[in-house]
């Protein structure tokens, strides 16, 4: 495949790309993401296809769907894309170090990202069992609980982390780092959340993509995107399911739901929750953890947020006619496209 750099110009005049050249550029990295998005999706159904009918003890296998997801991703679809995406001009970000306490700080608007997007996912799907009486399965939450704790510590919590953020952020904030950053951050965390495929992923993926994409582009250090991503995953895999497998939640609800045990507790009477004292303190710990965070985070995000100031790029798109020469090309509509299918089919089937 051809992979020899576009020839791009800036306008003397305005000091902005041209806008054959900014269409051309939004319309090759549309490509890269349908090419992507298109090689992801096929090898994971030909290859599942084959197994599950040639070796059917292994398609059942936990280890299967792991690697299966690590293979097509980063062995399959990346090198076929990849030579697209170097026909854009990379840009390294300046690498700045943070204090220590807004380092920390990061945590918790990460964790109030990755809690707003699932809300939003959370309330979308509600909308569409509402409406269609159709209840979509949640594919992580699937492969989840039919793997093991160490497995997915191994590829939840550290090697997805660790290879989506060289991938994400290391490799692809870089080729879209010359239309500005903002344009990085966001048309990074859009493909980001394209590549998790499913309506329960969607708006927490995008989220948090722009987030880690924004302290790439401020930091330049991969290392620190990986270490939030590391974090937000082990607490949404790992110990959500420590927490699922020992604490009997379903039991608790269902017992203080009960018009005698609310009586005798109303009487001082705590007889009926005796056994379920350990879940209970269990419960309350981890669930004023999670709202010390998402109130943390708040805090930070709000006073904070005026601050964030995005540098535009050497290659700034033109203002005029912004949206038509960014939406309306052949790439990035194919882009939305397989998107769209993607989030369809599962409605559909």
């Amino acid at each position: 495949m051809n992979t020899k750099r576009l020839e791009l110009s800036v306008d003397s005049e305005t000091g902005f790309l041209r806008e054959d050249d900014a269409t051309k550029y939004f319309s090759t990295f549309g490509w890269f993401c349908f090419i992507f998005c298109l090689a992801l999706f096929l090898s994971q159904e030909i290859i599942a296809t084959a197994v599950y009918y040639l070796l059917p003890g292994v398609y059942n296998h936990y280890l299967f769907s792991n690697l299966l997801s690590f293979v097509t991703l980063y062995a399959i679809a990346l090198p076929i894309a990849n030579p697209i995406l170097k026909k854009l001009p990379s840009v390294t970000p300046l690498k700045e170090k943070v204090k220590p306490s807004t380092f920390i700080g990061g945590f918790f608007v990460a964790y109030l990202t990755m809690y707003a997007g699932n809300l939003v996912s959370v309330y979308l799907i509600e909308l569409i069992y509402s409406a269609s009486g159709n209840m979509l399965e949640n594919p992580l939450e699937q492969s989840v609980d039919a793997t093991p704790l160490w497995a997915n510590v191994l590829f939840v919590a550290i090697l997805a982390p660790i290879l989506e953020e060289l991938v994400f952020r290391g490799m692809i904030c870089k080729r879209l780092l010359a239309l500005g950053e903002g344009f990085a951050v966001v048309f990074s965390g859009i493909f980001f959340a394209m590549l998790h495929g499913n309506l329960y992923q969607l708006f927490y993926a995008f989220t948090l993509g722009c987030l880690f994409g924004l302290i790439y582009v401020k930091t330049g250090k991969v290392i620190y995107t990986i270490i939030y991503h590391v974090f937000i995953n082990f607490i949404g895999t790992v110990v959500t399911t420590i927490i699922n497998k020992y604490v009997r939640l379903e039991e608790e609800v269902e017992l203080l739901s009960d018009e005698n045990t609310v009586n005798a507790l109303m009487n001082n009477d705590i007889t009926p929750i005796q056994p379920y004292f350990t879940d209970i303190i269990i419960i309350s710990i981890y669930s004023m953890v999670i709202y010390g965070f998402i109130i943390a985070g708040a805090v930070l995000l709000i006073t904070n947020f005026k601050k964030i100031k995005f540098q535009s790029g050497l290659l700034p798109p033109p203002k005029k006619s912004r949206m038509s020469i960014i939406f309306l090309n052949g790439g990035i509509a194919a882009a939305i496209a397989i998107l769209v299918i993607r989030m369809i089919l599962p409605l559909i089937l």
